[in-house]
């Protein structure tokens, strides 16, 4: 009997051995897992579960081919199942029956032709996909392509890397896509990825995104950046982004404003981005305005707000009127008029503190450029000395200067009109146009006129435009 038992033990051994020997061998011959930087992008998609939302839009419109390309530098930003089914794709077949159009176009934003890693990404850039669209990154704590945030990155294929997003990126109309889309705004988009890359604000971002927050952009075309002195060497250099940041935030409205909606009649204050520097919109029969300047084309509509584009470029003010007067060098013989004035009468006449404060505010001065000045230097020295100006008298001076101020209103250069009569601090106007020809005669016995040759120089409590003469 123990015999018999002790034969069937060995006998089962014997069957263990043989089954755990051909599991081991089954093993051995058991290809190893393919690590993913030696298959292609498509084959990581269809490998991976979490892709197959992905892999059922790759195959919809055709696309696994592309995206199997060896040698290849592709970059993809691969939306999980997830993210898919955020987008509105309920279910793989919703996929599978999309628009193969639309789909193609979601797909092809999400893809590079050129491998980038997220080290190399950088904070503001502007990148170009497949669908000709924009992609704008924000890096932070976090890597954020438009509005999907990288959750996995650099899973590197042999043809090129992976970056694991949470959303769909969706192409769309921004207010980006309207600027790069126009060669005549190529400055302003210039100017928009240097100060995205290289400050703290990155206005591609907020350009791109904010659907639920629109925006309204007034845009300087190429010669409006280029009549200012901003060319394409001053607008790319990374040394002038702060500077560029305070000009393009002074060109954002927060909400939408179409050209409809601009109220008519006199100048509407309007807080600008940062809240704290206004500009002044008007309609009126000949156009819509801001600080006076014409808007060329409006309503360029996107899916966050609108563009206008003008023709110049509009310069926040570093100060007020006085300041003005007195830090551009256009206007130091202007200052050197006014100081002598108020310093040689009694009472003094209080004109520097006038344009500087806020009382009887706003103003407008019709600013007479330097050479305007020239009947006033006798020594023909280029310098107006005290006895000069003491030849005319200090009285006479501030009453001169009077006659160049409106005191309690903004007049922009839309806001004359010819044949207009504009009352001064001292006496009258009369405004005559030819053409783009603005001429100012004063109401006075043998009247000197001026042509006004720079308009709408704004200072915090007004306006200026420089003329050629002095009015007298």
């Amino acid at each position: 009997m123990k015999r018999i038992i002790f034969k069937t033990s060995l006998k089962s051994l014997a069957i263990t051995a043989l089954i755990t020997s051909s599991m081991v061998s089954c093993k051995k011959d058991d290809p190893a897992p393919v690590p993913n930087n030696q298959k292609t992008i498509t084959q990581i998609v269809t490998d991976d579960p979490n892709f197959s939302f992905l892999e059922a839009a790759v195959l919809r419109t055709g696309l696994q081919n592309a995206l199997s390309a060896n040698p290849g530098t592709l970059t993809v930003f691969a939306p999980t199942n997830d993210a898919f089914k955020a987008a509105g794709f309920a279910t793989e077949d919703a996929v599978r029956t999309a628009d193969v159009a639309t789909l193609t176009s979601i797909l092809q934003n999400h893809v590079l032709t050129t491998e980038r890693n997220a080290e190399s990404l950088i904070n503001g850039e502007i990148l170009n996909t497949l669908s000709n669209k924009p992609l704008v990154i924000s890096k932070g704590s976090s890597v954020v392509v438009n509005n999907a945030t990288v959750s996995t990155a650099d899973l590197k294929a042999k043809n090129g890397t992976i970056h694991i997003v949470n959303s769909v990126i969706v192409p769309r109309t921004s207010i980006l896509d309207a600027a790069l889309g126009n060669t005549n705004l190529s400055l302003l988009t210039t100017a928009v990825a240097n100060v995205s890359r290289n400050t703290s604000t990155n206005v591609a971002a907020l350009l791109i995104r904010a659907v639920d927050q629109k925006l309204t952009v007034f845009a300087p075309t190429n010669d409006a950046f280029t009549a200012a002195g901003f060319n394409q060497a001053f607008l790319s250099n990374p040394a002038n982004a702060s500077a560029i940041l305070s000009i393009l935030t002074y060109h954002v409205l927060n909400g939408q404003v179409n050209a409809s909606q601009v109220p008519a009649g006199p100048n509407a204050s309007v807080n600008t981005f940062d809240g704290s520097r206004p500009v002044y919109a008007t309609r009126n029969g000949n156009g819509v305005f801001i600080n006076g300047i014409r808007v060329a084309t409006a309503d360029v509509s996107a899916d966050n707000g609108v563009v206008h584009v003008i023709g110049s470029v509009l310069i926040p003010p570093a100060g007020t009127l006085t300041n003005l007067v007195a830090t551009d060098t256009r206007f130091s013989r202007l200052l050197r008029v006014i100081q002598y004035a108020d310093a040689n009468t009694s009472p003094s006449a209080g004109l520097a503190n006038l344009l500087s404060g806020t009382a009887n505010s706003p103003f407008t001065v019709f600013a007479p450029v330097n050479d305007a000045f020239n009947f006033l230097d006798a020594n023909s020295n280029g310098t107006l000395e005290d006895s000069e100006l003491a030849a005319v008298g200090a009285s006479a001076l501030a009453d001169i200067v009077r006659r160049h101020v409106v005191v309690g209103s903004r007049a922009f250069s839309s806001d004359l009109s010819n044949g207009q009569t504009i009352n001064v601090a001292n006496g009258t106007l009369s405004v005559s146009i030819s053409g783009s020809t603005v001429t100012l005669t004063p109401n006075s016995t043998t009247p000197v006129s001026a042509n006004v040759l720079v308009t709408n120089v704004m200072g915090t409590n007004g306006v200026a435009h420089a003329i050629n003469n002095v009015l007298r």
